[in-house]
């Protein structure tokens, strides 16, 4: 491949937006020409006087774009764009699978989904929000690096120990 070919290549990252501007960045964004996704959820919103179903941000603070390098000061130049998710001091880049197991998983789900930042600590009740064991129910156990965890599901009077991404694992809500 050319160099200049790779820059033209279009992957998606996240960017970590101000909070309740998600879905504004999302159309400026398309204005912009800039391919992007704000995941959504649809929920029933009480208010004095009505109930109404309305969609907002699935995860809150983030959205995704589909970028090639030249594109990305273009995005960082709309208001509210707060930075690129990192990793190992570079844009993290998220697989194409990734985005659209996401968009399967918003659609077929009701699930909350919750971004934790801090680490989570050890005993705590974590749900997997995505992968082969996404609706399992474990307990974090330890930390393995920065990036991924061993969580214990208990089924059959047996335990089994699964290391998994962090990012794939979140604290379910009371219900």
């Amino acid at each position: 491949m050319k160099p200049n070919m790779a820059l033209q290549e279009r992957q998606w990252y996240a960017i970590y937006v101000r909070s309740r501007t998600e879905k504004k960045i999302g159309e400026a964004l398309c204005k912009l020409g800039i391919e992007n996704y704000v995941p959504l959820k649809r929920e029933w919103r009480q208010w004095s006087d009505r109930k109404k179903l309305v969609e907002t941000p699935a995860i809150s603070g983030y959205v995704f774009v589909r970028i090639n390098i030249a594109e990305r000061l273009i995005v960082l130049k709309c208001q509210n764009v707060i930075q690129f998710v990192r990793h190992l001091q570079r844009d993290a880049v998220i697989r194409d699978v990734e985005i659209e197991n996401l968009k399967l998983f918003l659609e077929q789900t009701s699930v909350q989904i919750e971004i934790v930042s801090d680490r989570i600590r050890p005993g705590t009740t974590v749900e997997v929000i995505e992968g082969p064991f996404i609706g399992y129910i474990g307990e974090m156990v330890e930390h393995h690096g920065k990036e991924k965890v061993i969580v214990r599901f208990d089924a059959l009077q047996s335990s089994f120990l699964v290391e998994i991404e962090q990012y794939k694992i979140t604290i379910p809500k009371a219900g």
